[in-house]
């Protein structure tokens, strides 16, 4: 006989014995089954790395198998983890797939989004001229970036030349909030 409840199976073989005068006896053995055994993922997405101006991607496709359950339930959980920046952070995917014994699978993935593009100055005029005495005007260029606020700021150098014409180089630096730079 075999009975089944949730997870176990009970197997019970009676065994009997006749001899040649009719004389019997029997034994029986029990059979415990138990599913112990854990589902395994047959699909994951692969980790990935996203530039900042790039749509994140979904959770991909996903899939588990099981020695006794043809129906594995998967869960996905997110969490993000803060970079050295707002624009570069890491999205931990864990895919979690549990048979119908209880018996689980858990793999993460990972998405790590990256801002790794300097700032870029717009084209426009790099010369001025001014007369002897004539205050310097700051003349800010206009630099943009591809995920997040610029800051300008500008060095001068000393003056090259002599008293009746001389050149001063201002040299901007364009740096967006995750460290990258570029000059001007």
């Amino acid at each position: 006989t075999s009975v089944t409840e949730g997870c176990t199976t009970v197997v019970t073989y009676t065994w009997t014995a006749t001899d040649n005068c009719g004389n019997t006896a029997s034994a029986s053995t029990v059979v415990t089954i138990i599913d112990t055994t854990n589902p395994y993922f047959t699909s994951l997405p692969e980790n990935i790395t996203v530039n900042c101006d790039e749509a994140v991607p979904g959770f991909g496709e996903y899939a588990a198998g099981d020695n006794c359950d043809s129906d594995v339930t998967i869960e996905v959980a997110e969490e993000r983890i803060d970079g050295n920046c707002a624009q570069s952070y890491t999205l931990v995917r864990t895919y979690r797939a549990t048979d119908n014994c209880g018996n689980q699978a858990v793999e993460s993935r990972y998405v790590y989004i990256v801002d790794e593009q300097a700032p870029s100055f717009d084209e426009q005029g790099a010369s001025f001229t001014y007369e002897c005495g004539e205050e310097i005007a700051v003349v800010e260029p206009i630099a943009s970036d591809n995920c997040g606020e610029v800051s300008l700021s500008f060095i001068d150098s000393e003056l090259e030349g002599n008293s009746c014409q001389g050149v001063i180089t201002r040299t901007w630096t364009a740096s967006d909030e995750c460290g990258n730079s570029s000059t001007f």
